[in-house]
């Protein structure tokens, strides 16, 4: 490495990234790469930035969303199972996994999507970021609705695969004069509540 051509990073360069810091200052060719066509150049630049960074944001959401919820699901739904009393097992799931469920689909976002749209997930970051990173205010509007819609798909997805153990979940919390709405009920798999000694 004492031959190559090395330059000390700077500070700033690490703003940009790992990979664009490193291969700034030091690029390896194993093969020699394709020169790319005057039409794929074209076809790029034709293509919107903005609705590439909407598909990113949207699906990164998804990613992160979906696990973390049919945990939560799996969870709330197996904790009253009459299989789960059968084979003298009282939940499948517990608080454990639906941390993990949140943290894999988290980190597989961050991998899979955060290069192209900047992996914010998260409305309030991106409001965050425009105001103190400098971040364009004209693209929040598309960045939020694309979180939105990307966190409304994996609820719409979660509700059609549990849809009959809901119902029946449902029809016994009824049943026993418990309504819907409270912790461990049929709506907590979608959001929070606090437990009736909590404020």
């Amino acid at each position: 490495m004492a031959g190559e051509d090395m330059h000390r990073l700077a500070t700033h360069d690490l703003e940009l990234g790992a990979t664009e810091a490193v291969q700034k200052h030091y690029s390896r060719h194993v093969v020699a790469q394709k020169p790319v066509s005057q039409r794929k150049l074209d076809f790029e630049h034709r293509r919107p930035r903005w609705l590439r960074e909407c598909m990113a944001e949207a699906t990164g959401v998804f990613y992160y969303v979906f696990p973390g919820i049919a945990a939560i699901a799996s969870f709330t739904l197996n904790t009253t199972s009459p299989v789960g009393e059968a084979i003298g097992v009282a939940a499948f799931g517990s608080i454990f996994q639906i941390g993990w469920a949140f943290a894999i689909g988290i980190a597989f976002a961050i991998i899979t999507c955060a290069p192209t749209s900047g992996g914010h997930f998260n409305p309030a970051i991106t409001i965050c970021f425009a105001i103190w990173q400098g971040f364009p205010w004209r693209k929040v509007p598309h960045y939020i609705f694309s979180q939105i819609f990307g966190a409304f798909i994996a609820g719409l997805l979660l509700m059609g695969m549990y849809w009959p153990q809901i119902q029946v979940f449902k029809e016994e919390s009824i049943a026993a004069g418990r309504g819907l709405v409270y912790n461990g009920g049929p709506a907590s798999i979608l959001c929070t509540f606090p437990n009736p000694n909590q404020t």
